[in-house]
Parts: C-alpha cells; sequence; structure tokens
C-alpha cells in the first residue's frame, strides 16, 4: 500500500520514529519518528543487480497455503491504537496502514525488493499506453473485484480520489499531493473495466497512485474524508473486513495545523474478520486483532502469550538469541556425553562427535535465530556487552539462558528460554535507516568544509557493525540515502564524501580558518602548544580510540568506586561498629558519592565529559556542537552509536554538547525546529525515491516573512542540482536513466555532507511457531490472507 509522506510531528517517537513507519507498500513512514529510533548481501560497494533478493532483505516462516489450516486469530501488536482509518491523513499510524492493507485495494503490490507488481486481485493489467504528447496510463480492473456493498471498483473511485488529493481543493484534509498533482484527467477507458489517467507531465512513480484505493463513499466529499473515515470504513473490498464498533469515536483538540476538533477513531482492539463478499482465495484465519501494546510493554505481552505477531527491540531479541545458544550448548553436552558413552560401549567403532545414528553433531558455535542462521563464535567479539558472563554449572544464565539441567517447562527455565520455545524472532534488514544529520542553517556546519570534515570523521564501518553484528545480519554501513540494499540500482556513492580519515577530517576543518587548540582549551598554552604554534602545524593527527564497547549497564569506573566505598564503610564498622555516628556519616556520604558515580557513568555523557584530543578554536572559542539525543527507555541502541560519535569527534579535536532529551518533544523542539547541530534519526526507504525522497533532500527556500521552508529537509542543506536531477528522475519513464540520475542526485547529496547514513535498521519481529507466511516483511506487501496456523 503506498502512502503520502506527512509532516512527523503528527506522530509520536518510537525512538523516535515519523519519517519512517512502514506501509504494505514499504513507503516506509514511521516518519520523523524512525527520526531516531528511532531497520543483502553486501550492503556496500555495489549495484545489487537483477538477481535474487539479498539474505537479510526479508525473513519470514514461509508455507503454502495447503500447509495451513482454516481458522483461528492473529493477536498483531501495534505501538498505538489507530487516531484514523485513512492513511492519507496527517495523523495515520502503522495500524492505519495494517488495517488499510487488509481490506481496502492494492492496485499494486511491492515484492521483497520494494519493486511494484501489479495485484491481479484487483487488476489484469495497468501499463503506459501513451507516451507523447502526454502520457497516459490505461487500467485494466478484474471484473470480479467489488466493494463489499456490491458495488464494482470503477472509474468513479480513482476520479474521487484524484480530485480529493490532487491538492485542489483545501476542504480536503490531505497530508501530501504528490502524484496526483500531475494528473490532467481520469477517464472511462475504450473497453468496460477499463479507467484511463491522462497526466500533464510524465510521472515515473504512476504505480504508488490508486494505492490503498479508497471508495467514492469515502473520498467524494470533505465531510466523509475528513471525519467519516476516521472513526470507521462501512465499505471494504479486501480479504478482511472490519467488525461493525458501536462507539461513537472520541474528539480530540485542534492540532498545531489549526484544523477544527476532529473525531477519533474508538479506542482498543481492532479486529478484522473474513470478508464474505471477498472474490479471491479466502483468508485463512477467522480474524486479525490489532491491538495496541507499547514498546516497553512489548516483552511483557509476549512472555505472556497475549500476542502473536509483535516487532520487538533489540535487546529481547539477543535475549533470546542467549537462550538459544544455551540450548545449543546444552544439546550438543548431551550428544557429546552421548557419543562418549557409545565409544566406551563400542570400541571398536568409536563415535568420533557422531550421535547414535551416525549424524554429525550440531555445531555449538551456530545459533538459529529465525530461519536463518549465525556463526557466534564470529559475532562474539562485535557484540561485546551482550556476552554472557561466566557463570557456575547449572546456574541461570545472564540474558535469557536456562540452566543446562532444566528441562523444558522446568521452573528452573529463564523467561528468555520460555520465548523462545514459543516464538522465532524473524530478522532483516528493515527499509529504513538511520543517519547522523548535521544541521548547516547556521553555525559552524553552515560550512560545507567544517560538515564534510566532521563527517569523515565518523567510521560508519564501526558503528554498523556495532548494531548489526550482534543480530546475526549483514554489518555493512549502507552507502546511498535514496536505495536500500535490497532495492535494484543500488549502489555505494559515499566516496562522494570520502572514507574516514582523521588527518583528512582535520585539514577540511582548518582549511576553514579553525585552528588546532591546546588541549584544555583556549586558556594557557604549555611547552608543547609553543613548539607546535612555532611549527605552525595547521592539526595533529592522532590515531582512532573508539574505546571499549558502550554499556547502558555501570563501568568499570562504578564498580571499582563502589568497591573502595565499600572498603572504607567495613573498616569504620570494624572499628566503631555499624551502629556509631562515624559509620552512619560515612555511609550517607559513600551513598553520595556512589549515586554520583552513577550519574557520571552514563557512556554517551562522559564520551563528551572527558576529551582526549585537542580542540580546533577560532577566535578563542573551542569547536563545540550541540548534540541532541533522546534518553526515553527505548533509545539505548542510539545513545551507544551517539557515545561512539562523540568519541570520534573527540579525536579530531571536536567537542560536543550533549543535550538528552524525552522522546515527546524530540522531534518537535529539536529536530523540526532546528535546535540542535548534530542528531540521529531514521528515515523510510520507498519503492518511490524520485517522489518520496524529494522533500527530504529539497534545497530550502525562503518564505515571505523570511523564514526557511523546509519541507522534510531538516537538515537544511541542499542545492539547486540535486533538485534538478530528483526532479528529472520523477518524470523519466525510462528505468535505467531514472536510476543514473538518482546515481547522480545521491552522490551529491553525499558531497553535501548534510546526512551520514550509517546503517539500514534491523527489523525483529516475533512470530508464534506455529504461524506462517508472516515475520520480518522488509519492502514486502503482507499478503493477510495467506498467513496462518499449520496444520
Amino acid at each position: 500500500m503506498s502512502r503520502p509522506h506527512r509532516s512527523p510531528a503528527a506522530h509520536p517517537l518510537r525512538t523516535p520514529r515519523r519519517p519512517a513507519h512502514r506501509t504494505a507498500h514499504r513507503t516506509v513512514r514511521r516518519s520523523a519518528a524512525l527520526l531516531a529510533a528511532g531497520m543483502l548481501l553486501p550492503l556496500g560497494g555495489c549495484s545489487t543487480g537483477d538477481g535474487a533478493a539479498p539474505a537479510a532483505a526479508q525473513d519470514i516462516a514461509v508455507a503454502a497455503r495447503q500447509e495451513l489450516r482454516s481458522g483461528g486469530t492473529a493477536r498483531w501488536a501495534v505501538d498505538a491504537a489507530p487516531q484514523t482509518y485513512n492513511v492519507f491523513q496527517s495523523d495515520s499510524s502503522e495500524a492505519t496502514e495494517r488495517i488499510a492493507g487488509a481490506v481496502l485495494p492494492a492496485l499494486f503490490v511491492l515484492d521483497e525488493r520494494g519493486r511494484p507488481r501489479a495485484n491481479p486481485d484487483y487488476l489484469r493489467g495497468a501499463e503506459i499506453t501513451e507516451r507523447t504528447p502526454k502520457q497516459v496510463v490505461v487500467y485494466r480492473l478484474n471484473p470480479k473485484a467489488k466493494w463489499s456493498d456490491g458495488q464494482p471498483i470503477a472509474v468513479e473511485d480513482f476520479r474521487a480520489q484524484w480530485q480529493a488529493l490532487n491538492g485542489k481543493d483545501a476542504a480536503y484534509w490531505t497530508a501530501r499531493n504528490a502524484g496526483y498533482d500531475k494528473i490532467e484527467s481520469v477517464s472511462a477507458g475504450k473497453e468496460p473495466g477499463e479507467v484511463r489517467v491522462v497526466f500533464k507531465q510524465h510521472y515515473a512513480d504512476w504505480e504508488a497512485l490508486f494505492t490503498p484505493l479508497y471508495p467514492q463513499s469515502v473520498t467524494g466529499s470533505p465531510e466523509a474524508f475528513n471525519t467519516g473515515s476516521r472513526t470507521r470504513l462501512d465499505v471494504v473490498a479486501g480479504p478482511f473486513t472490519m467488525v461493525p464498533d458501536t462507539g461513537d469515536g472520541k474528539t480530540r483538540k485542534k492540532d498545531g495545523d489549526g484544523q477544527a476538533a476532529r473525531p477519533q477513531a474508538p479506542a482498543g482492539p481492532v479486529t478484522l474478520v473474513r470478508n464474505a463478499a471477498w472474490w479471491g482465495r479466502p483468508a485463512l484465519l477467522d480474524s486479525i486483532v490489532f491491538t495496541a501494546v507499547p514498546r516497553e510493554e512489548r516483552a511483557a505481552a509476549l512472555r505472556a502469550g497475549k500476542v502473536d505477531i509483535a516487532e520487538v527491540d533489540r535487546d529481547l531479541a539477543l535475549e533470546v538469541r542467549h537462550a538459544l545458544k544455551e540450548q545449543k550448548r546444552a544439546a550438543a553436552a548431551k550428544n557429546a556425553e552421548r557419543g562418549a558413552a557409545d565409544g566406551k560401549n563400542n570400541d571398536d567403532h568409536p563415535q568420533s562427535g557422531q550421535g547414535r545414528a551416525g549424524a554429525p553433531n550440531q555445531r555449538v558455535d551456530e545459533v538459529q535465530v529465525g530461519v536463518g542462521h549465525m556463526r557466534a563464535a564470529e559475532r562474539e567479539a562485535a557484540a561485546g556487552d551482550d556476552k554472557p558472563a561466566d557463570t557456575e554449572p547449572g546456574a541461570a544464565k545472564p540474558g535469557g539462558g536456562r540452566r543446562a539441567d532444566a528441562k523444558p517447562g522446568d521452573d528452573a527455565e529463564s523467561p528468555a528460554a520460555r520465548l523462545a520455545r514459543a516464538y522465532t524472532i524473524h530478522r532483516a534488514l528493515e527499509p529504513a535507516y538511520t543517519q547522523l544529520a548535521l544541521n548547516g542553517s547556521d553555525g559552524p556546519l553552515a560550512d560545507e568544509q567544517v560538515r564534510r570534515g566532521v563527517a569523515r570523521a565518523i567510521d560508519r564501518a564501526v558503528i554498523a557493525r556495532s548494531v548489526l553484528a550482534p543480530l546475526g545480519l549483514p554489518e555493512a554501513p549502507l552507502g546511498s540515502h535514496l536505495l536500500m540494499g535490497a532495492q535494484e540500482g543500488y549502489s555505494d556513492h559515499s566516496a562522494a564524501l570520502g572514507r574516514q580519515d582523521i588527518e583528512a577530517a582535520q585539514a577540511l576543518i582548518a582549511d576553514s580558518g579553525w585552528k588546532q587548540g591546546p588541549v584544555g582549551g583556549p586558556g594557557a598554552k604549555d611547552e608543547a602548544d609553543r613548539r607546535a604554534d612555532d611549527a605552525k602545524a595547521p592539526f595533529v593527527r592522532t590515531p582512532l580510540t573508539t574505546g571499549p564497547p558502550i554499556s547502558v549497564s555501570p563501568g568499570l569506573g562504578v564498580q571499582h568506586g563502589t568497591l573502595a566505598e565499600q572498603a572504607k564503610l567495613a573498616k569504620l564498622a570494624y572499628e566503631y561498629g555499624e551502629d556509631s555516628e562515624e559509620y552512619t556519616r560515612a555511609r550517607k556520604k559513600a551513598r553520595g558519592r556512589i549515586d554520583r558515580l552513577m550519574r557520571e557513568s552514563s557512556p554517551l555523557l562522559q564520551a563528551a565529559a572527558n576529551p582526549v584530543q585537542r580542540p580546533f578554536v577560532k577566535d578563542g572559542k573551542p569547536l563545540t556542537l550541540r548534540f541532541v539525543v533522546p534518553e526515553d527507555a527505548a533509545s539505548g541502541q542510539l545513545r551507544q552509536v551517539a557515545a561512539r560519535i562523540v568519541r570520534m569527534l573527540d579525536n579530531v579535536g571536536v567537542r560536543t554538547e550533549v543535550v538528552q532529551t524525552g522522546s515527546a518533544g524530540y522531534f518537535r523542539d529539536f529536530i523540526a525546529s532546528g535546535d540542535y547541530d548534530l542528531a540521529l534519526y531514521s528515515w523510510p526507504g520507498t519503492a518511490y525515491p524520485a517522489t518520496d525522497a524529494r522533500p527530504i533532500y529539497a534545497k530550502p527556500v525562503p518564505s515571505a516573512d523570511g523564514s526557511l521552508m523546509v519541507a522534510q529537509n531538516y537538515t537544511r542543506v541542499g542545492t539547486d542540482e540535486i533538485d534538478r536531477l530528483m526532479d528529472k528522475a520523477a518524470g523519466e519513464l525510462d528505468d535505467r536513466v531514472a536510476r543514473d540520475l538518482l546515481s547522480r542526485a545521491d552522490a551529491r547529496i553525499w558531497a553535501a555532507a548534510g546526512s551520514v547514513p550509517l546503517y539500514q535498521r534491523p527489523e525483529l519481529v516475533a512470530v508464534k511457531k506455529d504461524l506462517r507466511n508472516a515475520g520480518a516483511f522488509g519492502f514486502a506487501t503482507p499478503r493477510y490472507q495467506d498467513i496462518g496456523y499449520r496444520r
């Protein structure tokens, strides 16, 4: 299902999450909120070509329909209950899109590589029939396709949706009109069931239009579009239909856009059931229930068996990984014991590591997570902090393991082990990427040379490996702003910026008039500083040091400090007794010192507060950048990435002032308003980059009052050449020429150094073990009617 980009400000952050979310058509949009999470072989270096999709493009437990039984309910966790059932409104959400994908027509669906394919449930075909003097597209509808009220899907539905979304009628509360504004007319074709669409100018992304398709009863009037579709969908045309809700919906206050109060979809789970009027292959499930489960409650809901499908965070996935590893080790140990016993019983035929049936033992260093395998021994170093500590034989392992002698169902079995028995964690690279944003509107980063210097201080490979390797996902950094690694035409254009290089980074900054100052800042100089001045050295090269793996747990300094305080207290207790005044005073002071150590143990704040390189200085002021980072519980991974970046910048002499803020105001108060120098947030991948990525990288233009109109370009960095190439790609009907234009645009986006893609986000989805055709879909559009339970 395709859907418009809209202002991210209306969506709550997931870490954060709004320039990206997932739609069936994967114009992934959990918009300015993927902003911060705010997930291929290999990702970098070359085009993926036209062959099979890269290995990590998706991870689904696939099964043929005949292997699955009819019936059952799938409880699907979403971040929040939908506020509207209209995906073209600014406050639509993941739940809105999931529901629309199951109940409304999708004329084109995406495969695992993000390629649009005509959906035979609704189309017999669709093609460009004329290119000159104007582009004409003819849709040939499936004659069986009809709405649940018995009316056929027809040209009237296409025309009403075009008129609602083309931007000419301000009475419609639409989020975006891209594509629909390029249509000149919609009319019936020459043959019955044909729809003829004429474009005013060439439009390459025409396959994104009319998906989802709403009935004329929704798009035919502003009132129905604005309010009626927010609380119910009375007419549908998909394998599922909505259970009627008797609630009148809630009303919310005015939004920041000043529009009138809007009714809101009733809170609570949304239940979809089989559509009796569906003409295609019937849905296997009796029902799908979309249930709001906040991220912080997701693990508990899974452990309690309250949901069947749920996207999970990295920590939970690693817990399950460790649990599976322990189970594998236990199984290998039993096999080894059995083999040794067999060898003793039959000296003529020692088993040599094989079981009774002669099959080789499972390798201890392989761990199955989802449908793939990863070599744990190769991942251990990269995993760093997630490595389970050694424990005594038979003790429960941290991170999710269980006692080696525990049996399934044993009370000693850990929650993670029980979770691993009930669910499979499917892993893929989500069509969305996390970037380091450099705000070029003012301050030091308004200078392109400084931006390039800062960008070249970042070792993207180290960051990508730290995030992806522990999960067993391909760990190369993403090399494109416009295409994900699985997509046709993907190529790494990061060479336009240059690889990570400390000396080059320092030279770029020095060329902009910044000089390397003394270690302590712009104060008094020591002898080494004077010698450096005499030599007129523009910069000082130091080796890259990223420090030990970053962990959210207390560091060694905290542990040593705590032990020292405990030793002092033990001595006082021995000398004066635990009831003494001396011991009580010392205990109070020790508690305060330990609390201070804990507060200061944040790797991010420590990294910023303890520089090791001489800072760059201009006009007596050190080069300091304001780095805004979310501090909510769901953003732990981002803070680890931020700490690494702080250290990397310190290695070239760039200071950072870290500002940690709650997720509620992260996007609105800092990113959208431009109140930052550096920030981490995510953007979605899309099958239609010429259209969907255009507002993200468009050059800001001054408005009448002197302010900048930035669209979704929150870095405020853009050029006329980037705009020209993106516009040409959007109007190019030759796919190869369009991809070449996008490649050239991407190279220029890299060179402008407004944003630095770091890695494709991991997509981690827990699915009940007997549920099939669901998982980490990647770009692919889910076929809801084929999801079902094994016989």
